[in-house]
């Protein structure tokens, strides 16, 4: 298992932002040496968790392909294979958190999505921004950020008038 974690968004930056470019396709032409060890690294951080969990399956595709890299057919199916089933259980985890945390947020007060929507639009929050966007009672306010907070959806950063919030 990787011992750290690598931030991915080190690439997002220039493989998509700057890039009038398709992120994957293109990739070989336009992601700088440099950045390749990086991209991979992140790779890994959502395969190794999947090879440890099937340690079988990833050593059978490996050594299948491994028995024909130094021949003249080469066969990378089976390693292709396990990475591509590998990236669709991530896709799978992935979605079903989202619908997980949709579920969570729509049992939510309409106050408090308010809230989240407008902590999503903006790197931080205070409840005077949320009383001039909402027209909400300030006390009310309070009570619907501190909730959030216990529950993990905001983070406070900050005490008495100048506390402001951040989405977690």
């Amino acid at each position: 298992m990787l011992q750290h974690q690598i931030d991915c968004a080190l690439i997002e930056e220039p493989l998509i932002h700057r890039w009038p470019v398709h992120p994957i396709r293109d990739f070989a032409l336009f992601v700088p040496l440099q950045r390749v060890p990086l991209v991979l690294l992140c790779i890994a951080q959502i395969v190794v968790p999947n090879i440890e969990q099937n340690k079988d399956s990833y050593y059978l595709a490996l050594r299948r392909t491994q028995q024909t890299i130094r021949k003249e057919e080469q066969n990378w199916e089976a390693w292709l294979v396990f990475f591509l089933k590998t990236m669709a259980k991530q896709k799978d985890n992935l979605a079903a958190k989202v619908k997980e945390e949709q579920a969570l947020r729509s049992s939510l007060p309409a106050l408090s999505r308010q809230i989240l929507e407008l902590a999503k639009t903006r790197d931080e929050i205070t409840v005077k921004e949320i009383e001039d966007t909402t027209g909400a009672n300030r006390n009310t306010i309070k009570v619907h950020v501190k909730k959030l907070a216990e529950q993990h959806y905001l983070l406070q950063v900050g005490k008495g008038r100048g506390a402001r919030y951040t989405l977690k």
